[in-house]
């Protein structure tokens, strides 16, 4: 649509798009703020608010759009809802020139403009909470840093993975440098030097990618950086061109670009962890709407669309060789090593590695998978050759090629500046580019330094691939650019340090992509401004072969077309055709082919075929002779191709005499199912799309057919709609259709394996006593240690479970009874135990007046505080320690080891009053041998050294929270989270397990868990 918006009468300064409730806002020189909404294609003022005392200055809605924050020159912010009203406004010490909301919207930072520059932190209802002078914060991460801030932008953390803690806040300063933390308390920042000046940032809040904008000598440029850093690509826009302002589209693939008074639209290259894995199959990462805390990854086949789902946390990328995958995960207990996850075309993991860097390249062959983190290559050898006998993994440091080590010498890699950009290889080859612009070509898997190349370093690289052959490389430069170099031809045949220069035989400009033939040495597909081409490389010149319009990714390229799937509309909408997520292109002989069929007709053509005498060329022909029912001349071409399946083809379909059943023959041989469906009896199609594993076509020949409910085609149909669910491991859409079949043996399995034990009920009383399967359910009963007297069993089975059960409860007794043994026991078995004890007896009513749950607790906050501790988490480990010692006269635990937990946190902590109790504590517990009176007497020594000092000399303590100070210092006994150990307050919405009693914060068990954390009984989440 095309509206002008009339409201304003002075020069408009702010335009921000609220993307949840669609509403634009705006503000002028005059102090006018009017928000705009669309009503029946129409776009009207909803609200209008006019100070007329002083400009806007920014406007900024917070990113559940519900809030609005609007500072104007005279310091004065406001903060309104988006229904209209109010809620507060205040007034700065200050110029406030920026305003950004925190990701969870509970605080807005303010960046002040002066003298002394400054960042100011309030929450939502405007109360102070921090403030940061920009010239200490910037000189504490760079003590050279002395400019003010350019812009800020804080990321929404929308589409963030859980535990990653990844840069949030973006810092330009005006000399081009740019800072990235991960909040403001964050001492870790990454310092980049954009060499941009006038730098804006923005955010792309869908794909977690910064936009750096600003002049690099006089050229107007724009940076694109990811979260931890890593400059991806960037763009050059022209010679003066000042970039006023940036914003991205929703989806995040694209960016408008404000130049004086032009707008340029630029469609950015997402760079998604994707791999294509044998013909047809696709494997993608993603984010589920119901889970976006985690990655997932997606084995899509896209020749029967069945997708196999798995999560694959903390992914960084997918690659992959013939019918092999590779996921390259960060490890989650050390930042800087990844793991290697070996998969297969399914999903189904077959191995892995861990390693000692963390990759910012990798690539990967039939045999080796490569990862380098820019200065430190890795090598595995994932799949054995038979001559080989060596270490099945290598290390080595680039710039110490002569020194490769194995890893049991060398497990991580260097601090220092990265001198690696790409590696490609193959079976026998690994090429490495550096910055410096030399191509080294290494030895599998000996790692011998055989070539070195020479290129324009002014190329840097991002990817690397090379043809079937290992005689051509291609690559793609920061900016974009194509470069295809011959390596055969400037091979050097003597010693290895002599160095050959390689010129490129092709350069394109503005590419995203680039794709090898399978089958062509010499031809190469690339995406070049929005359009796809292809390219042949011959000694007499390069000839271009076409270009069509495409906005994907090269899917595949061999000698009869060229694929492209569209992952854009994939992640935006994962549920559309294939036909329109997977385009393709024809080679230009198979498109002169059929322009000589249409023009001339199939006789003509042949001698077209026989002058390029390719098979694939001479298949299309005989396609195009049975689209027009010219048999004899396609069987002609099945005899030259010696395809005995299609000559078969033909002669059963010369013997139908029927028109109609010679037109689903040749429907069903061109794989046209639709056709073919729609010709065959209803018994015929059911049976078509069942050998296809097409269950929805199923559903549908079955909804508009005539079938009786007791028909023995349909019960078929239902049995084999279940097996293939349940070969997809659904087993409860596969029980569903076993029961309409009425298969019972295939439904106890379902059952068996859900743990669906109401259902084998169901099923055990409808068939016979004394049959096999009544006797394999019985057995199912008694290995689940099910009781007689709850089902029923024959006499047999029911003897027998209740010998075992005696058994059972026996030893159960003993191991209960036996203190020492269990004392030795892991925390977490006796956890385990004490759990099923209680159940027991909460069960049987045993001991009446007890709580039985209170060993499994106090044993549940031990452990948890041991595991926040190792997480590094104390704040959350000293309070679920101080609950923990709630339960001192349990004897399940040392009482020593919680006191000892409590001390250690509130020392690091500074909590120095927890600390004085807990050392007090320590000293006045009776648990103390003879021995171990050195250690009582450190103790004593330690409070002495902290607490005898003079008041002036003590140090001073954090303050904690009334109800645990209440708890230390009278014993008021509280309710606590058992997911996260920390207190409920009287205001916390909390869930209540019915199993245990006790309590989990609300807000905890609707991100993370669906059963309690102590005893694992569900726990049903209302969502209100």
């Amino acid at each position: 649509m095309n509206q002008t918006l009339e409201g304003h009468t002075s020069d408009v300064r702010c335009v921000i798009w609220n993307d949840r409730h669609n509403k634009l806002a705006t503000g002028d020189e005059n102090g006018l703020i009017i928000v705009w909404t669309l009503h029946k294609k129409v776009w009207y003022e909803e609200m209008i608010n006019n100070r007329n005392k002083s400009s806007v200055q920014d406007i900024q809605w917070s990113h559940d759009g519900a809030r609005i924050c609007i500072i104007h020159k005279d310091s004065v912010v406001t903060v309104g809802s988006i229904e209209g009203s109010r809620l507060w406004t205040m007034e700065l010490k200050g110029r406030p020139r920026h305003v950004q909301w925190s990701p969870d919207d509970e605080n807005m930072l303010f960046l002040l403009s002066g003298p002394e520059e400054s960042l100011l932190v309030y929450d939502k209802n405007g109360n102070w909470v921090k403030s940061h002078p920009i010239s200490s914060f910037l000189q504490e991460v760079d003590s050279s840093s002395k400019e003010c801030v350019s812009s800020i932008n804080w990321y929404s953390g929308a589409n963030e993975e859980d535990g990653l803690s990844l840069a949030n806040i973006a810092i330009v300063s005006s000399s081009g440098r740019l800072y990235l933390c991960h909040n403001l308390n964050e001492r870790k920042v990454i310092v980049i030097e954009t060499n941009l000046v006038e730098a804006k940032c923005q955010w792309n809040n869908e794909r977690a990618t910064l936009a750096v904008s600003g002049f690099d000598n006089g050229v107007g440029k724009i940076k694109f950086y990811d979260q931890e850093g890593k400059e991806r690509f960037n763009l050059r826009i022209e010679k003066d061109a000042f970039i006023s302002s940036l914003a991205w589209e929703g989806s995040g693939v694209r960016i408008a670009i404000s130049v004086g008074s032009c707008i340029y639209f630029a469609n950015v290259r997402v760079d998604y962890a994707w791999a294509r894995c044998g013909k047809d199959i696709v494997v993608y990462a993603h984010q589920r709407a119901q889970d976006k805390l985690t990655m997932h990854t997606t084995f899509w086949n896209i020749r029967s669309d069945e997708r196999h789902c798995v999560r694959s946390p903390h992914l960084k990328a997918v690659i992959s060789s013939e019918e092999r995958v590779v996921m390259v995960r960060r490890d989650c207990k050390n930042r800087n090593a990844c793991i290697l996850q070996l998969c297969d075309c399914i999903g189904g993991t077959i191995n892995l590695k861990a390693v000692g860097i963390y990759p910012e390249s990798y690539c990967m062959d039939s045999n080796f998978v490569i990862v380098t983190d820019g200065r430190v290559i890795f090598v595995w050898v994932y799949s054995s050759q038979e001559d080989y006998r060596g270490s099945d993994e290598l290390i080595f440091d680039i710039d110490e090629i002569l020194n490769i080590k194995s890893v049991a010498t060398t497990r991580s890699g260097s601090n220092q500046i990265p001198v690696a950009l790409a590696v490609a290889s193959s079976n026998s080859k690994l090429y490495v580019a550096r910055v410096n612009g030399t191509l080294l070509c290494f030895s599998l898997p000996l790692l011998v330094l055989e070539r070195t190349f020479t290129f324009d370093p002014l190329i840097r690289p991002t990817v690397l691939k090379l043809n079937c052959s290992s005689t051509k490389l291609s690559m793609i430069s920061l900016n974009g650019g194509l470069s295809v170099f011959d390596l055969a031809k400037n091979s050097s045949k003597t010693r290895s340090s002599t160095t050959s220069t390689l010129s490129p035989l092709v350069q394109r400009k503005d590419t995203w992509d680039m794709i090898w033939d399978d089958d062509n040495p010499e031809a190469i597909a690339y995406i070049e401004k929005a359009k796809v081409g292809s390219c042949i490389l011959s000694n007499d010149g390069n000839s271009l072969e076409f270009q069509e319009t495409c906005s994907g990714y090269l899917l595949r390229s061999c000698s009869t077309h060229i694929s492209a799937i569209m992952l854009d509309d994939i992640f935006s909408a994962s549920f559309m055709k294939i036909c329109t997520l997977i385009q393709r292109f024809d080679s230009k002989t198979l498109l002169l082919l059929s322009e000589r069929i249409e023009e001339e007709g199939l006789v003509k053509a042949i001698s077209f075929a026989e002058k390029h005498n390719q098979d694939y060329i001479w298949r299309a022909l005989a396609r195009a002779a049975i689209d027009q029912r010219r048999l004899d001349i396609a069987e002609k071409m099945f005899f030259r191709l010696q395809d005995y399946v299609g000559i078969r083809f033909i002669k059963r379909a010369q013997q139908q005499i029927d028109e109609i059943r010679q037109d689903a023959e040749i429907a069903f041989f061109l794989q046209d199912f639709n056709s073919a469906e729609s010709i065959f009896r209803f018994d015929l199609a059911l049976n078509l799309r069942l050998s296809l594993n097409d269950v929805h076509g199923v559903l549908r020949i079955v909804r508009q057919s005539e079938y009786n409910d007791d028909d023995i085609s349909l019960y078929s149909a239902w049995d084999r709609v279940g097996d293939i669910y349940f070969d997809r491991f659904d087993w409860p859409a596969a029980l569903t259709y076993y029961s309409k079949a009425s298969s019972f043996e295939k439904m106890a399995e379902c059952c068996c394996l859900l743990e669906d034990f109401d259902g084998l009920k169901a099923i055990r009383q409808n068939i016979v006593d004394q049959s096999p399967l009544s006797n394999h359910i019985d057995g199912i009963f008694q290995s689940f240690g099910m009781d007689s007297r709850d089902k029923r069993m024959t006499e047999t089975y029911s003897t027998n479970t209740d010998s075992l059960m005696s058994e059972f409860d026996n030893d159960v007794r003993s191991l209960l009874s036996d203190s020492a043994l269990m004392a030795a026991a892991s925390p977490i078995l006796r956890q385990k135990v004490s759990v099923m004890k209680a159940f027991k007896v909460q069960q049987e009513k045993i001991i009446r007046g007890v709580n039985a749950w209170r060993d499994s607790a106090a044993l549940h906050y031990f452990i948890l505080a041991h595991r926040q501790l190792y997480n590094g988490n104390l704040q959350f480990c000293m309070r679920t320690a101080i609950k923990c010692s709630e339960y001192g006269d349990v004897n399940v635990f040392d009482e020593r080891a919680t006191w000892q937990l409590i001390a250690l946190s509130s020392f690091h902590l500074q909590y120095h009053e927890v600390l004085r109790r807990a050392l007090i504590k320590l000293e006045t517990l009776s648990s103390w041998h003879n021995e171990e009176v050195t250690v009582l007497g450190q103790y004593r020594d330690l409070n002495l050294h902290i607490f005898g000092l003079t008041k002036e000399e003590k140090p001073t303590s954090a303050t904690l929270e009334s109800v645990y100070e209440n708890f230390l210092e009278h014993g008021h006994t509280y309710n606590a989270c058992t997911l996260t150990g920390q207190a409920i307050f009287d205001d916390s919405p909390f869930l209540s397990c019915n199993c245990c009693n006790h309590n989990m914060l609300k807000k905890e068990g609707r991100k993370k868990v669906m059963s309690c954390a102590l005893c694992r009984s569900n726990i049903i989440l209302s969502l209100d």
